[in-house]
């Protein structure tokens, strides 16, 4: 009887102690003073607050109903410890959000947290920290931090339209933007298909193939090819194989059922010919070292996952793809997402993994890095009932969705030895908050160096209106020249009603012989 009266008295102070530490919040729904376009921000900033300060056993979430109320009204009819709210303030393409914390007591402190739009959600995060701390009465501890630059040194101006460290650039200069076209890009490469020395630019929808020649800033089309509404297209790459002269195109794509069914074309003479159909394998071409020279890459699915192991070299047998050697990479790639960077007596290993972050691997497949700003984000995705996690799948809803980064590119540019990754930068506050949308209203082209601590900005585009799909470095108007080109699918607005459609901008590169 003792022993029960002993624990009966130590599970009920037990039960004390946690209702004491156990604090209790809510957060209203925040005030939008903005564009109607950021409406979604009254509920988005309100569900991260709630998902990032909820803490088992320290910070409760409880759902009120507050109509008219007072909030401290609020807070006594609730039994809280505290209340949220606030505003938002959208003024051009910075976002400011004013948060403000009520306690029981009445006594209240608030939190600032403004940045550019492609800033704000590690501003936002470092901000909800702070707020955390100081509900649950953690003092902050001071540290030091380390900033590294961004960018390095002015050298030669590639383009004027590229901002530099500290340069005012010229913001109608140094690119060409082409008509649009009436559908939606998914991908889109260039190369010389038909074998008469000039380049052909070949444009990806979803499900079919347009070629074009670009003439005085004008696209021109030659040719069109569909491959039927059950497939649809991922990425494309045109790429001479063969070495005849005749570049063919690689198509990767997936049937209805979210199985990959890709094609290979050729366009000779101006015609588009199905050289092979239905390949049971996701398609890439990529600089494979040691002599960093392009190769054809495939990946098959996996049993119950998008991806099967490993990524494998691209061969053909007797006119029949197959796979060939495997390819040395770190966990989490797959035959979309990662690229090598040349270095003189080795090379990187660049990977666009969960959220839409770099990281950055040294050839022996250890990690060295990863960026906090999201590259690669892009709004062409497989969808899996079954996927799973540890094999570059990025799982970011309850539907499993893996959206296949944008390309990365390895350049010399600069002509002095190190090279660039050209990689998207895709800028939509919507994509931080919910997971679902993938829709881009703008974004930049950043060429970033490792600088042997982490990937830093050489130089970026200015902001370009539009998604972000394709982009390049080829001669695209066979003037002799290899210029950067963009292909963008044009914003569907706010709801998503407007159509979508293609434009490609094309950067002159002033290049060093």
């Amino acid at each position: 009887m003792r022993k029960f009266v002993i624990l009966f008295i130590m599970f009920f102070l037990c039960n004390i102690a946690y209702s004491a530490q156990l604090k209790k919040f809510s957060v209203l729904s925040f005030k939008v003073n903005g564009p109607d376009e950021f409406r979604y921000l009254s509920q988005g900033v309100q569900s991260m607050l709630i998902s990032r300060l909820s803490t088992p056993s320290k910070l409760e979430y409880v759902k009120v109903e507050h109509s008219s109320k007072t909030p401290i009204k609020v807070i006594q009819e609730n039994e809280l410890d505290y209340l949220i709210f606030g505003d938002v303030t959208v003024v051009g393409t910075n976002i400011s959000i004013d948060i403000n914390v009520l306690n029981k007591n009445g006594k209240s402190f608030s939190q600032n947290i403004s940045a550019p739009q492609d800033e704000l959600l590690s501003r936002f995060d470092e901000g909800v920290i702070l707020i955390k701390n100081r509900m649950l009465g953690i003092k902050p501890k001071p540290k030091k931090t380390q900033n590294i630059p961004e960018s390095t040194p002015e050298t030669q101006k590639l383009n004027p339209s590229f901002e530099y460290a500290k340069s005012p650039g010229t913001h109608n200069m140094g690119y060409i933007r082409t008509q649009s076209l009436p559908f939606e890009m998914v991908g889109m490469d260039v190369g010389d298909a038909n074998g008469d020395n000039k380049n052909e630019v070949f444009i990806l929808s979803h499900h079919k193939v347009y070629a074009y020649i670009l003439i005085k800033g004008k696209l021109k089309k030659i040719g069109e090819q569909g491959f039927g509404r059950n497939i649809n297209g991922l990425n494309i790459n045109v790429f001479d194989s063969n070495r005849d002269g005749y570049a063919e195109i690689f198509i990767s794509a997936i049937d209805n059922e979210g199985s990959p069914s890709s094609l290979v074309m050729t366009f000779k003479n101006n015609k588009f010919r199905i050289k092979q159909e239905r390949l049971k394998f996701y398609l890439n071409v990529k600089r494979i070292p040691p002599d960093f020279t392009k190769r054809i890459v495939a990946q098959k699915a996996g049993i119950g996952r998008i991806f099967a192991p490993g990524v494998h070299e691209l061969v053909s047998m007797r006119g029949k793809y197959q796979l060939g050697a495997k390819i040395k990479l770190p966990e989490g790639a797959n035959v979309f997402n990662f690229a090598y960077l040349p270095e003189k007596k080795s090379y990187k290993i660049i990977l666009a993994g969960y959220y839409d972050r770099l990281k950055v691997f040294s050839d022996d497949l250890n990690p060295l890095y990863k960026t906090n700003t999201r590259y690669a984000g892009s709004s062409i995705g497989i969808i899996t009932s079954n996927a799973l996690p540890g094999l570059g799948e990025n799982v970011t809803d309850p539907k499993n969705m893996y959206y296949i980064p944008t390309r990365l590119i390895p350049y010399d540019l600069e002509r002095n030895g190190q090279f660039e990754i050209i990689v998207a930068h895709n800028m939509s506050v919507s994509s931080m908050f919910f997971s679902r949308y993938r829709e881009f209203p703008e974004g930049q082209i950043h060429a970033l160096i490792w600088d042997g601590v982490g990937l830093n900005i050489l130089w970026k585009t200015r902001t370009i209106k539009g998604s972000i799909m394709d982009y390049g470095i080829n001669d695209i108007d066979n003037d002799s020249k290899k210029e950067l080109y963009v292909g963008i699918n044009t914003h569907p607005g706010p709801v998503g009603f407007r159509k979508k459609r293609t434009i490609i901008l094309v950067y002159e590169l002033n290049l060093k012989k």
